[in-house]
């Protein structure tokens, strides 16, 4: 049985880590990982890391096409398993770094926070999940049998499907329970899911005084739009269930066509991204999106033409992921006297992979609630050092119990 000790050391290794964490953030932030082969690179960084932890690493190819593989890596508490008793997964993946920063987007450490692109999404959370687990590891050092696995992949934002779908589909791998990245101030029960289009008008390309009203792709490309606006006002009318996420949205992220005052565009491309509450039916939602759009089609002879760039199911509640979320709040309460709530993501993550599967599955790592003061995915973007420590103190007794009551041992009884 695991004794009140045994959780005090978990605790105190997990707080002894924490120049550790930072190095590690740091030394990741320094590598551009918005394309695969900046990814490759970094790769050993991750993987020494996890060795150093005293994790035992296997390094996978999940292939893309004839020519191209994402890489991933496996660390392993315990045996190897096809079904562990805990699954953590983050990506090394970030977005480009882009404009408007004030602070260096390849990491800038100062007294309160680690700023950089992949800060906050989601290279803080390989590091909490790295240390995490060696923390974990000393409380579950008189249960061998027991097995985590920590997955760092390279896809989630191309959709994950060389990634989390590469080790649930491909490696079969079936965790009794998943965690992923997500923050440390709340625990994340369900997240949106989306449907995302791009439209290709196709019109006459002419003197704008000649072109006729019916034949003007500009002239239908603000038709389409203001019908897929006044759809997004009725859509912040209906509400969800989960806690965090309030309506539903839709928007729309580029509109472009056009090169010159006095010429017609014959083509414009519209890109519609909307989101879809976990109370929601992804089908559903692509079906009334393609009603408006073919609704506007009376009336003109410009060509519409549909690409689906991505369907992605929301990461909705599962009941058998209670048991690890009263674990963290029942930790999170005794370690730091803190009271995590339960909320939903307006976002969408690869936790969808697993929830979809029909894994128990939660969001939770480094990083503030309020992902908008993070700037995650936008300039200086930033990670509080106390989400850091915060995040590996409660995640590693979380662990700890949480194996130790799924695998029938007695866990300290407080």
């Amino acid at each position: 049985m695991i004794t009140e000790k045994d959780i005090e050391e978990v605790h105190d290794i997990a707080l002894a880590s924490e120049a550790e964490v930072e190095s590690l953030l740091t030394r990741l932030l320094s590598q551009v990982t918005d394309n695969v082969e900046g990814c490759r690179q970094a790769i050993p960084l991750v993987h020494e890391a996890m060795v150093n932890a005293g994790l035992s690493v296997d390094l996978h190819h999940a292939a893309a096409g004839a020519s191209e593989s994402f890489p991933i890596l496996i660390g392993w508490v315990g045996p190897r398993s096809v079904s562990p008793d805990v699954m953590l997964c983050a990506h090394l993946d970030t977005s480009p770094a882009g404009p408007g920063w004030n602070r260096n987007p390849l990491g800038e450490n100062h007294s309160e926070y680690v700023f950089g692109r992949g800060a906050a999404v989601s290279k803080s959370d390989i590091a909490v999940y790295i240390h995490a687990a060696k923390a974990a590891r000393h409380g579950l050092r008189k249960r061998p049998d027991i097995s985590i696995a920590v997955a760092v992949t390279c896809d989630e934002g191309s959709g994950g499907d060389c990634g989390a779908g590469y080790l649930l589909g491909t490696m079969g791998l079936r965790p009794r329970m998943a965690i992923c990245a997500g923050v440390s101030d709340v625990v994340t029960i369900a997240h949106n899911g989306c449907v995302q289009l791009k439209l290709q008008l196709t019109g006459t390309a002419c003197h704008q005084s000649l072109v006729p009203s019916r034949e003007d792709a500009m002239r239908h490309a603000a038709l389409v739009c203001k019908s897929l606006y006044d759809y997004a006002d009725e859509l912040a009318q209906r509400s969800s269930a989960v806690p965090g996420l309030i309506h539903p949205t839709l928007n729309i992220t580029r509109v472009a066509g056009g090169s010159a005052f006095g010429m017609s565009p014959r083509e414009v491309e519209i890109w519609i991204d909307r989101r879809v509450l976990p109370d929601e039916q992804l089908a559903d939602a692509y079906h009334d999106i393609l009603i408006r759009i073919r609704a506007t089609q009376a009336g003109t002879d410009v060509n519409t033409n549909i690409e689906t760039v991505r369907l992605a199911e929301p990461m909705r509640p599962l009941e058998a992921a209670r048991a690890f979320v009263h674990c963290l709040q029942n930790e999170a309460q005794i370690a730091l006297g803190k009271n995590l709530k339960e909320q939903g993501s307006t976002l969408y993550t690869d936790a969808r992979w697993f929830s979809a599967s029909g894994i128990p599955t939660v969001m939770f790592g480094a990083g503030e609630a309020d992902i908008k003061l993070s700037g995650a995915n936008g300039s200086d973007e930033r990670i509080a050092k106390r989400c850091l420590r915060e995040g590996v103190v409660v995640l590693s007794r979380a662990l700890t119990q949480y194996c130790l009551q799924t695998s029938g041992d007695k866990p300290w009884q407080r």
